[in-house]
């Protein structure tokens, strides 16, 4: 079977798209609770940034409606990792802006 140029360009297409794809909607983050920093690979926003955009936004969660609030937590994104909820709302923001977060280390109090 014979194949020409303009198919082996299209294939060749086709599989670099299927590979660039493969991580697109994906991103990373580990936690490190006694330093109160928060890792993120794979996307260009920091975690402050994502806490930015969820604060004041209403969000259904496991049917539940809530108002995002810093309040509980000191009214900082650092107070969402010294209570032990920073992971929670990584992946609430994942979620919302169609991402697929992963968390892939870190270390605990």
């Amino acid at each position: 079977m014979k194949i020409t140029k303009q198919q082996l360009k299209q294939i060749i297409k086709e599989e670099i798209s299927k590979i660039l794809n493969e991580n697109k909607g994906k991103f990373t983050y580990s936690i490190y609770e006694d330093s109160s920093e928060v890792d993120i690979q794979g996307i260009d926003k920091t975690f402050e940034e994502m806490i930015g955009e969820l604060v004041g936004k209403e969000v259904n969660v496991d049917g539940e409606k809530f108002i995002v609030s810093l309040e509980p937590f000191g009214g900082t994104a650092e107070g969402l990792i010294d209570a032990g909820q920073a992971g929670t709302y990584i992946e609430l923001w994942a979620k919302m802006n169609g991402w697929t977060a992963e968390r892939t280390g870190g270390y605990y109090q």
